[in-house]
């Protein structure tokens, strides 16, 4: 093979993994043993590990170590926990990090920021994402729940659900398949899923997440989420973020970025005068209300709710 064989290899390999590569991938493409040693002697590739290189001049990043942890595996093994959320691109979740999940049966030439050893791991439970084997997106939302505390871990699921990227069923499927005494997460995902049974609302927005802690922590009653008010058109239209149905009492929380529209505005005043008209009360609390005047809110709808509607 001459040079300019090599360089294509070596070229294609880089651009389509951050710039890592293995001995293997060299071997099988054409590029012998002999060779890749005298390019690393001329400082175009530069040893990682154990038969893992890099291009020299390829920028490091996240994405080059994933793939070199990925590359430094052999057997059933993928990323998982935080690099497949990240992959997958969760919200809320500590970007960064290198983590593989491999069976107990697999080899691991080098460190990655974490490894696990799980028996659990399974060919069907890994995809492909951005040309790196990660865990599935169903796995990833219960292996994570063993290194986040209940309100992240909350506010993750919700915003998978509420994305439409997991089904609750998808969750519970891998639930179930996964769950065992004693296994990291289990007891704090179990009955975050129980009370999303059927006919759960997850909240569509962060601001909506904010306002069910701040109901929580001061032990208001839990509202109903997404109400439908008897006014409201049968195909949505209408529909309220929380509602106290038994005090006639409806709750909507104001995001700083869309109702700041004219549009928007118009449409809340209605529903606001329906409301009224039909003997119900409104109350609306704003992002700033909510985030920094938490005290506040909740004092406010303690005491509406503990007035009856007239």
């Amino acid at each position: 093979m001459d040079d300019t064989d090599g360089e294509r290899i070596i070229g294609r390999l880089g651009r389509a993994q951050h710039g890592a590569m293995s001995l293997g991938q060299l071997t099988e493409a054409g590029v012998s043993q002999r060779e890749v040693e005298r390019r690393l002697d001329r400082g175009q590739l530069i040893r990682q590990g154990s038969g893992l290189y890099v291009v020299n001049g390829a920028p490091p990043s996240v994405r080059q170590r994933m793939h070199v942890a990925v590359l430094a595996t052999t057997g059933v093994a993928a990323l998982s926990h935080e690099s497949a959320a990240e992959l997958h691109g969760f919200s809320f979740m500590p970007r960064g990090r290198v983590v593989i999940t491999a069976s107990r049966r697999a080899h691991h030439r080098i460190p990655a920021d974490r490894v696990h050893r799980k028996a659990d791991l399974r060919p069907e439970h890994i995809v492909v994402v951005e040309g790196l084997e990660a865990t599935s997106r169903a796995r990833t939302m219960v292996d994570i729940a063993a290194s986040l505390g209940r309100r992240r871990l909350e506010r993750v699921l919700d915003d998978q659900l509420a994305g439409g990227d997991l089904s609750y069923g998808e969750i519970v499927a891998m639930f179930n398949a996964l769950a065992r005494r004693g296994r990291d997460g289990i007891g704090l995902l179990r009955p975050l899923l129980e009370v999303r049974g059927d006919g759960f609302v997850a909240p569509s927005s962060l601001l909506e997440a904010r306002f069910l802690e701040l109901v929580r922590d001061h032990g208001l009653p839990e509202p109903t989420r997404q109400h439908l008010p008897p006014w409201a058109l049968s195909d949505g239209i209408g529909r309220v973020d929380f509602a106290y149905p038994y005090r006639r009492l409806l709750v909507e929380v104001d995001g700083r970025r869309w109702h700041s529209r004219d549009a928007a505005n118009e449409e809340d005043r209605f529903r606001d005068q329906q409301a009224v008209a039909a003997g119900w009360r409104v109350l609306r609390y704003t992002w700033a209300q909510v985030t920094r005047q938490a005290s506040y809110v909740a004092a406010n709808l303690r005491s509406t709710l503990a007035r009856p509607a007239a």
